[in-house]
């Protein structure tokens, strides 16, 4: 999905708070691909045919349609769908920007130096603890939850 923005939108907004970050279309889909995801698809060039949105994808654009919701945007824009990213609750996108260079935080202060609004609050920290990592769960805590679901 962010190579989409990056791969051209009308409105632009997202593109250039990436580009200020350092980020073009070139360096993320490379990253793509260093990730085993395949190739990405190429910039700028219409679909032939109908495109069937990813559950992954219809996600994001319905978080991006919720935020420009909220802030009384008529329309969806490319600030919206870059903010939803920012926001997904696996914090993905904090770890994705860094492997690129910059953080979360600049990619915010970017698209708010392009006119867009956002929010005072920092993204989601992703959880850094490594696969197969144990996690404990305070079996007190357990039977509250459990005596609060009968």
């Amino acid at each position: 999905m962010i190579l989409a923005l990056l791969a051209g939108q009308p409105d632009g907004l997202a593109t250039a708070a990436l580009a200020a970050c350092g980020i073009a279309y070139d360096q993320m889909a490379a990253s793509h691909r260093a990730r085993g995801n395949g190739p990405p698809p190429a910039p700028a060039r219409p679909p032939s045919g109908l495109v069937e949105p990813s559950p992954a994808c219809r996600e994001l654009l319905g978080r991006a349609q919720a935020l420009a919701a909220a802030r009384g945007d008529p329309d969806v824009g490319s600030e919206h769908v870059l903010l939803a990213w920012l926001w997904k609750d696996e914090g993905q996108a904090v770890v994705d920007l860094e492997l690129l260079g910059t953080t979360a935080s600049a990619a915010l202060q970017a698209l708010a130096t392009q006119g867009a609004a956002v929010p005072a609050v920092s993204p989601p920290e992703p959880d850094r603890r490594p696969w197969g990592h144990p996690v404990r769960i305070p079996v007190d805590r357990l039977n509250e939850v459990k005596a609060g679901l009968l």
